[in-house]
Formats: structure tokens, sequence, C-alpha cells
């Protein structure tokens, strides 16, 4: 059976398929019905679909020359490795590109050295390790961590954290209200004032009767 691939429209010129990756699922996936096989040119477009009949694959235009590409070990990370021509220097420049099974760019890692040529990933996803030249280099990569807003009062006490699942970026509060906000989606809520009923509250200040304690409430 000949794929159909959605990543190749318009495209004109010779090409060559720089990888392929199938995710086996062992561990599990990110989401139901979640995209998993995962082919890759040398212009830098990708695909990345469900099942080899897919009709409606992610597409990915990774604006680089690509040479390898593969997953981590839970198919929640697609490393692409390659080259582009850096905007300050002559040279390219090696990168590796990270995305999603949904296409969504995670982040970009710039390798030294002349050419780059593969790319490997620890077993537990913590780690890459990158053919360039005649050198092996490992690079560290950060795990997705979860983000938290922290209300404080007037004196830094922090007194009532939210997990929030963006990263957020930027972040503005008024007397009744909080906002944080990441490149592409935001998250509005209320602050809520309740009065003190800690004894210790109370000993501190005469004034704790008048003072409240601010809550988040998404």
């Amino acid at each position: 059976m000949k794929m159909k691939l959605r990543c190749l429209v318009n495209v004109t010129g010779a090409i060559s398929i720089a990888g392929i990756h199938w995710y086996h699922g062992t561990e599990g996936y990110v989401e139901p019905d979640c995209p998993c096989l995962a082919i890759c040119f040398d212009n830098g477009r990708c695909q990345i679909m469900r099942h080899e009949n897919d009709q409606n694959p992610v597409l990915i235009n990774a604006d680089m020359y690509v040479v390898s590409i593969q997953w981590n070990h839970t198919g929640s990370v697609l490393a692409v490795a390659g080259s582009q021509e850096a905007n300050t220097q002559d040279k390219d420049v090696n990168v590796v590109q990270f995305y999603t099974p949904f296409g969504v760019h995670l982040g970009t890692l710039k390798v030294p050295g002349k050419q780059i040529s593969a790319l490997s990933w620890e077993g537990g996803g913590l780690k890459i390790a990158l053919a360039v030249d005649s050198f092996i280099y490992f690079a560290n990569i950060r795990p997705d961590y979860k983000f938290v807003l922290v209300l404080c009062n007037s004196i830094g006490t922090p007194l009532d954290p939210k997990y929030i699942d963006i990263v957020p970026i930027f972040c503005y509060n008024d007397q009744n209200h909080v906002i944080a906000a990441s490149k592409e989606h935001f998250i509005p809520g209320n602050i809520v004032w309740q009065k003190a009923h800690s004894i210790g509250k109370l000993i501190r200040s005469q004034r704790s009767r008048k003072e409240g304690r601010e809550r988040y409430i998404f």
C-alpha cells in the first residue's frame, strides 16, 4: 500500500525521507487516539499519524534540514535533529526541535559542531545522545514541570497555591482578580476575601479583624 503524504502538498524539488519512527505504545499514550507514527523528510516537512490510513495527520514544518527523528520512551515528545540557517552566522547551526504528538513546539536545543547525524533518547526520557562529527554529545532534557500560582499577603507570606496547566509567562492581579497567561492561553480567577479565624493571627495583630485572607477561585 502506498501511503499518501499530506505534508508534501505543494512541495517541489528532490527530497528524501530523513526519519520514520512508530511509537510502540507499551508505556501508554498521552491521550486516546493519539498520533504515534512520525514521518519526516529532509526538507523539514513532517506528519504524525494515528495509523497508516490516517486521513487527518498532524502536519509540521520544522523549517530545517532534518537528519534524524525519534520518540521518547512514552511517545509524548518527538525529537527532530538537523541543521538550520542562522541569521547572524554564515554557517548552519545544529539544532534539535521538540514537538508533542499534536505538533505543538516545545523547545529548541542548539548543538555545537559542524554536522549532526543522529540522535537517541535515554530510556527514561531525561537525556538525549547526539552524534555530531566524530563526537557524542549528551544533553539533559527538562521534564514537564507543573506550575503553580501562589497568592501572598502584603508581607510576602504565601496564602493559597493553585496549580495551573499552562506555562505562565504573564501575570496580573488587582484587589479582586488574578490572570495568568501563556503565549496561547490565559486563566482568569477571582480573589475571595475571607475573615481570619486563627487565634494566632488575632494575637499577632490587633487589626486582624479587619484583615482578610485571599483565595483563588477558578
